[in-house]
């Protein structure tokens, strides 16, 4: 059986294949992707969720959307958005809580409505379902867990994460069987900017109180480079080492004074002796003072 993921991860797809389904919205209008089987994914803990990305048009709004359910007895505890680019997600903490506790229907086309509209600066939204703790999807339909529709060659693009900040790529060859519904954008409207993973936006503001951390990194997965940010609370010495899973020293990346405020750098998937490394996972970790940090990353090539 096909993976829907294109690299290894700690998350296990769960794949159940059925005959297409298609079929209309409530009012007779445009039809539906035909759906091709029932995915779920396991181990669900608190934060695992799926990032189903949607291109929002200009002069255009995100009302809600349209997707196909497995289990009508579960209830999804949040739906939340953020905007930026396809090319990575970004982390769970960081989005903006549209619905609570939605439920759909069973093996069927489910809709829900967001509390207000939401237009976006960037691409598009990524539109977040966040899965019940437990609900690992066991069998499709009724009582069998948490679970999307998927179709074959369309359906809009996804990601999968267990705990909402590191993400696993679904095989493009697959796509979520999903609708947006898009209103006419109007003044005073939720406006969403976002981030993207290679552009960081820094807005000059009076006083402004930065503190000491690093974010995730983007891309991840990459491929060959990525960006490890990180904040500055004060000017620092600051250290950033690269480690293999084995905790070996792979490279040290940095070992100066930043300034204070956001950073950002540069690693090209290459050890201490200029050589490009292995696929595999990799753990970034920033030295401030006595505070330490870490980032995992996976390389696939």
């Amino acid at each position: 059986m096909r993976s829907l993921f294109s690299c290894l991860a700690i998350i296990i797809i769960v794949l159940s294949p059925f005959g297409s389904f298609a079929g209309s919205n409530d009012d007779g209008g445009e039809i539906l992707p035909e759906v091709a089987g029932i995915t779920g994914m396991t181990p669900v803990v608190i934060n695992s969720c799926v990032a189903i990305w949607v291109p929002v048009p200009e002069t255009q709004a995100l009302s809600g959307i349209l997707w196909y359910n497995n289990d009508g007895a579960i209830a999804f505890p949040e739906v939340l958005l953020e905007s930026g680019t396809s090319e990575y997600p970004v982390s769970l903490t960081d989005c903006r809580l549209v619905a609570e506790d939605v439920f759909g229907d069973s093996s069927s086309w489910s809709e829900v409505i967001f509390d207000e509209p939401v237009t976006c600066g960037s691409q598009g939204l990524y539109v977040l379902f966040r899965f019940p703790e437990g609900s690992e999807h066991e069998a499709d339909g009724e009582g069998g867990g948490a679970g999307f529709g998927f179709v074959v060659g369309g359906g809009h693009e996804g990601w999968m994460s267990t705990d909402g900040d590191f993400w696993v790529r679904v095989d493009q060859t697959f796509g979520f069987a999903v609708q947006p519904i898009f209103v006419d954008e109007e003044p005073g409207m939720v406006h969403m900017n976002g981030i993207t993973p290679d552009e960081i936006v820094i807005e000059v503001v009076e006083n402004i109180v930065y503190e000491t951390g690093m974010q995730p990194v983007a891309p991840n997965p990459f491929n060959p480079t990525t960006q490890i940010r990180f904040t500055l609370k004060d000017p620092e010495q600051v250290v950033i080492s690269i480690y293999d899973i084995r905790g070996r020293k792979v490279v040290d990346l940095v070992d100066g004074v930043y300034s204070r405020g956001p950073h950002s750098v540069t690693w090209h998937s290459k050890n201490q002796q200029g050589q490009q490394v292995a696929s595999g996972v990799y753990f970034a970790r920033l030295k401030v003072g006595e505070d330490r940090f870490t980032r995992r990353m996976l390389l696939v090539k």
